[in-house]
């Protein structure tokens, strides 16, 4: 399938469209519905399973990593910075020390764990612990 770039001079508009063979050398514009003229543009294409190569030259196709991870990534330190802040706070307000075990509640706060929860996940991260290293050594074994 081709992706062929047209562009209208009526309104500015720039237009992508699929192509699987008889490509027009021009279409009506969706915006103005004025004629846009076919542009040379990057070169770019489809795969029949609609899938894209890692960088097809059009911009509205693109599956660049980098693309989503520049798209998500202040969203996602947001969060992390916003959760850090609460924790810090809970920490704060119950004896100011950074090493109060938390936890969160179902109304998805933080609170501080109770001695017997903080006993039960240090016997399960243990267990997890274990787990991961035992798995390491028969891979390193074979």
């Amino acid at each position: 399938m081709a992706v062929v770039e047209y562009s209208c001079s009526a309104c500015g508009l720039r237009i992508e469209k699929f192509f699987r063979s008889n490509v027009p050398e021009t279409l009506e514009c969706d915006s103005c519905g004025e004629q846009a003229k076919r542009c040379i543009s990057d070169f770019g294409f489809v795969f029949d399973n609609g899938k894209t190569p890692g960088n097809s030259g059009v911009d509205s196709l693109d599956r660049d990593y980098d693309k989503y991870i520049g798209r998500d990534s202040k969203k996602r330190w947001e969060y992390v910075k916003d959760r850090n802040s609460r924790k810090r706070k809970v920490q704060r307000d119950h004896g100011g020390e950074e090493k109060v075990p938390l936890r969160m509640n179902s109304q998805g706060e933080y609170e501080p764990m109770q001695q017997k929860d903080v006993k039960k996940f240090q016997r399960l991260h243990k267990l997890g612990s274990d787990a991961i290293q035992h798995g390491k050594k028969e891979s390193s074994d074979s």
